[in-house]
């Protein structure tokens, strides 16, 4: 894994979000913000942070119960300075539940099934239509791991489990469960896959499939799937309880299915992270708040530490002995972060953004994401010396000096229409017409309202070929362009 790399949400194939090779820093401060309402988990590739947004194209914006038309997009930001750079307007019915990744492509979770997005040419490379809309996508190594349930004329809940190796299906196993009457909607299924198995949570059990067949089975004493499920160094977590039951923390052997151990909980586990000997959940729901935190050996399920002062707003993250959570109380909204060993804070930073979604560590930044998606800029210590950020983007230039003639390279001011120097004109610098935002000029949207700038290659509307602007014919599938 490179430093620019954080390929799945849980970063690596168990979900644990866990990254012990990373540098954690001791400190942040606000690189960048974007203004958009992050709708998937952020991930960062080659560099740039992508993730979902959908936009109302017609009714009354002011008012949200006028639901109107909406699209959903595929956008992307330079990590480093936040500037937009990728636009992927995607169908009506690609609403858009969940991202993965490897080294070439963003896969989702669709209403439609399972798509694979190449950023670098910015088109679908492939799709594949299921049965309803896809809950879950787990990526490892070269698959797709996609967790579909639907209904069939019966009124029984079937669930498909498939994987999509570059957009073919390399099998799919059907599951069928009987849907007790007046029961509602079941919880979608988890997934959590890793070495080429399955563990899916489906009801009230988790399963482990390789390929078509069932390994083994057990029972999670409780009507509904599991809350959280990973699988993590030959052992699976999930968390057990849901509405009136007892809830708890287990742990299974992955090749065998036995209990290892099954520590009571204050209240059911919506996030699981696994580093070394220790695993953390994060007790309560994080959609209203969550209780806290709580950390556990993982060889007997004894509790390590507790971490209730804080209310987590976000699944956690864990790099170099350091566990990440997004969490908030009456004076705002933080990043926190809390030492591994023993739960103690380390520091927490105010962050403009509710944290809802993992936060992605890297090694000279940090992506969060919730009402807008945020940048950090990572502080380390120096040893004696102050903190300082590992990757600076303070020039030490006035605004009035940062501008300087297109001419002669003379500082003019920020207001100058005429160069002092050589008499040339000065034209204002780009703004986003519908924001004022200022912009670079190589923009395809704007970074705080997402106003399409025009910057996009034209494409043709049927094949997606690109095209010069100046073509009648599309060269590709002969669609009439006139």
């Amino acid at each position: 894994m490179t430093d620019g790399d954080y390929l799945l949400a849980g970063g690596d194939a168990g979900r644990t979000a866990a990254r012990p090779d990373g540098t954690a820093p001791t400190d942040a401060e606000v690189r960048w913000e974007s203004a958009i309402d992050v709708e998937a988990q952020p991930l960062v590739l080659d560099g740039v942070v992508y993730t979902t947004v959908t936009e109302r194209v017609d009714g009354d914006s002011s008012d949200w119960s006028d639901i109107g038309e909406r699209r959903t997009e595929f956008v992307g930001f330079r990590l480093a300075d936040g500037t937009g750079t990728f636009q992927l307007d995607l169908p009506d019915d690609y609403r858009v539940r969940g991202l993965g990744a490897d080294s070439r492509r963003l896969y989702a979770a669709t209403g439609e099934g399972v798509a694979a997005f190449n950023p670098r040419t910015e088109r679908v490379e492939w799709s594949v239509e299921l049965d309803d809309a896809t809950r879950r996508l787990a990526v490892d190594g070269s698959d797709v791991y996609a967790v579909n349930p639907g209904y069939d004329l019966r009124d029984d809940l079937v669930v498909r489990i498939a994987t999509f190796p570059d957009g073919g299906e390399s099998y799919s196993r059907d599951i069928v469960y009987e849907v007790e009457p007046n029961a509602g909607v079941p919880r979608p299924s988890n997934l959590a896959v890793a070495d080429g198995s399955a563990f899916v949570s489906i009801r009230g059990t988790v399963v482990r499939y390789d390929g078509r067949d069932t390994v083994w089975e057990a029972t999670l004493d409780q009507s509904s799937p599991a809350e959280s499920l990973v699988v993590h160094d030959g052992m699976l977590y999930c968390s057990v309880g849901d509405s009136g039951s007892r809830s708890s923390l287990r742990a299974y052997d992955a090749a065998t299915g036995t209990t290892a151990w099954d520590a009571q909980l204050a209240d059911t586990a919506s996030a699981i992270a696994v580093v070394g000997e220790t695993v953390v959940a994060v007790i309560g729901d994080v959609a209203g708040g969550a209780a806290g935190l709580t950390a556990f050996d993982t060889t007997d399920g004894s509790r390590r530490w507790e971490a209730f002062e804080i209310t987590p707003t976000s699944p956690i993250s864990v790099v170099d002995g350091t566990v990440f959570v997004g969490t908030e109380d009456a004076s705002g909204t933080s990043l926190t972060a809390l030492d591994l060993a023993d739960g103690t804070e380390a520091w927490s930073v105010d962050v403009p953004t509710r944290v809802e979604y993992y936060p992605v560590v890297l090694d000279d930044a940090i992506v969060v994401g919730g009402d807008s998606l945020v940048c950090l800029d990572s502080v380390v210590e120096t040893g004696a010396d102050a903190p300082s950020r590992m990757r600076s983007t303070d020039t030490g230039a006035t605004d009035d000096e940062s501008r300087q003639c297109p001419s002669c390279s003379a500082a003019v001011g920020s207001d100058d229409e005429f160069c002092a120097e050589c008499g040339t004109q000065l034209l204002p610098d780009e703004a986003c017409p519908a924001c004022g935002q200022s912009l670079d000029g190589d923009e395809l949207f704007c970074p705080q309202c997402g106003h399409d700038l025009g910057g996009s290659d034209p494409a043709c509307p049927d094949c997606d070929t690109d095209l010069d602007g100046g073509e009648a014919f599309c060269p590709q599938c002969g669609r009439d362009l006139s």
